[in-house]
């Protein structure tokens, strides 16, 4: 006798008794503080330690949550001084809970905080920063000491030493720098190219001092209907993303562009080119997994793909969410979204039954057809989730991996009929958890 199916059957029947409903929703985790508040940025240097930096008046503070963006404390705050030209921060860029990066939109010159934003050094870079009127329009930082940004207009500025010392690169006239910026390792520097052949990447050599086109675009005839990169990321030296958009003729719309690449950004594969409402593009990308990432656009426009891009599916957005410069970022396992005309918001699972287990280990959630998982677990070992019908006849598995902490985990099942399906998660002692999925449409 199979003693083994019998126990599987067993904890079925036991199970058949219990009930999980689950949905996701977007819930206001931080509204606006003050009347005349805007967010900046937020960074998140991993699940436990994220940032913000929001502005009010000539008052700018920062805020951290240790709970992957459920709530905020404040930090610090600092009155800004105008005597500098600084009039209004572009760009903030938190790389940890030190070092703090500030640009301006009307001056090429940087603060820099190395103590957590309490106190900043001005940065300015020569006769660039004699006038108003341009600005750094990005920066990546590559460590604490080497990063570089770009001018809006066809200069490089990189430093080895956090500012303390640069050097200005002028790009060739037919280049136009444009953002996003990336570093491929300490000593090459990717960025978009403004012109007809947006969709192209332009490599500089800090060593070598040379330019040369990283990934080639098409370039359309009449330089109409071009591609254009807004962002993208890269999940390891191969792996990547990117999101953008092209204006159509079609009332100053613009389609949505989503590729992918898997040799470092030498060549990408378009994966989306199409309308998503509101027409206007795709502004921002990020990964938290190799497969598990999100991008976003104005007008509270969110599509995310479970697979590495192949499918994506749009969600649905409160009336509040739906604002021009909007920020996202991953909390851990959250998604967080910042608009303006609400406040900071984070997706969460609503659910009549959290948790499923007394022992505080395993925590399930079902979200349509699909589960969420997170395993407390500080080995970080992979268990294995196992799917059966009502008869004990297992239909999949799939592997979840542990972590210190709930850090929930997406389970893509298979098509699923109506009807009620029983689980367990395992490790090689065995079954450690078990519990009923219902499918009802």
């Amino acid at each position: 006798m199979n003693w083994s199916r019998i126990f599987i059957i067993s904890i079925l029947v036991i199970l058949s008794f219990f009930k999980l409903e689950a949905k996701k929703e977007w819930v206001l985790v931080r509204p606006h503080l003050k009347q005349d508040e805007f967010i900046e940025t937020i960074n998140c240097i991993d699940s436990m330690n994220c940032y913000l930096f929001a502005v009010n008046l000539d008052t700018t503070e920062i805020h951290r949550s240790t709970d992957q963006g459920k709530s905020w404390h404040f930090v610090n705050r600092r009155v800004l001084k105008y005597d500098n030209g600084l009039l209004n921060i572009l760009r903030v860029r938190i790389f940890n809970d030190s070092n703090v990066y500030l640009s301006y939109s009307e001056k090429i010159a940087l603060e820099v905080s190395e103590n957590g934003g309490k106190d900043y050094r001005y940065v300015t870079f020569g006769s660039l920063s004699d006038y108003t009127g341009s600005t750094f329009d990005n920066i990546d930082i590559f460590t604490d000491s080497i990063s570089a940004g770009l001018t809006f207009g066809g200069k490089i500025i990189h430093t080895v030493d956090n500012w303390h010392s640069f050097e200005i690169i002028q790009a060739p006239d037919s280049i136009f720098t444009f953002r996003p910026i990336h570093f491929i390792d300490s000593n090459n520097i990717v960025f978009a190219r403004h012109n007809n052949h947006n969709a192209e990447l332009i490599r500089y050599n800090k060593i070598e001092k040379t330019f040369d086109i990283f990934t080639r675009g098409n370039k359309p005839i009449g330089g109409k209907n071009i591609d254009r990169i807004n962002d993208f990321v890269f999940l390891n030296d191969s792996l990547g993303y990117a999101c953008g958009s092209r204006f159509t003729d079609k009332n100053g719309q613009s389609k949505s562009l989503l590729w992918k690449t898997t040799d470092g950004g030498r060549n990408w594969i378009k994966l989306v080119d199409t309308f998503f409402d509101p027409p206007f593009g795709l502004q921002r990308i990020a990964f938290r997994t190799e497969n598990h990432g999100i991008a976003i656009g104005s007008w509270g426009k969110i599509v995310e793909t479970t697979d590495g891009g192949e499918n994506w599916f749009q969600h649905e957005v409160r009336p509040d969410m739906k604002q021009m410069f909007p920020l996202f970022e991953w909390a851990g396992s959250y998604p967080l979204f910042y608009s303006p005309g609400g406040g900071i918001f984070r997706l969460e699972t609503v659910t009549e039954v959290e948790e499923l287990s007394s022992d505080e280990k395993f925590r399930v959630y079902q979200s349509g057809r699909n589960l969420e998982i997170a395993i407390n677990d500080p080995t970080q070992s992979v268990y294995t989730f196992s799917l059966y019908s009502q008869t004990g006849q297992r239909l999949l598995t799939r592997s979840v991996n542990s972590s210190f902490g709930f850090i929930f985990q997406p389970v893509e099942l298979i098509e699923l009929s109506n009807g009620a399906y029983f689980y367990t998660i395992s490790s090689s002692g065995g079954v450690e958890f078990s519990g009923k999925l219902v499918v009802a449409e």
